[in-house]
């Protein structure tokens, strides 16, 4: 996802790393990624009979518990970092997501 961010939007997306922001959009980034792998891995990658169960349900039960943080943090925010709402407007610019709005 890094990658993803860094090539496609000349790293638009996140905060430059002398930004006061970067440590928190570093934190964010990587805030569950461990479990949401597991889930992946668990329900996607593995064939029926490598998967485990107990692994893929702690996964879960962990991945619940982490989401009340994130929504601490979003109270009275619509981001988790910064404000972002400048990026919707260029998008909106774009030619081609024009056309795939109006057909």
């Amino acid at each position: 996802m890094e990658y993803i961010l860094a090539r496609y939007t000349g790293g638009g997306l996140k905060p430059a790393a002398d930004s006061p922001l970067f440590p928190e959009y570093l934190q964010w980034f990587h805030y569950c990624e461990g479990m949401i792998n597991t889930i992946v891995v668990q329900t996607i990658l593995l064939p029926p009979e490598r998967q485990n169960k107990e692994a893929l349900e702690q996964a879960m039960r962990l991945l619940a518990r982490a989401l009340a943080p994130i929504d601490e943090a979003l109270a009275g925010r619509d981001y988790l970092i910064g404000d972002f709402s400048a990026y919707i407007g260029r998008i909106d610019a774009r030619p081609a997501f024009q056309k795939a709005m109006n057909g």
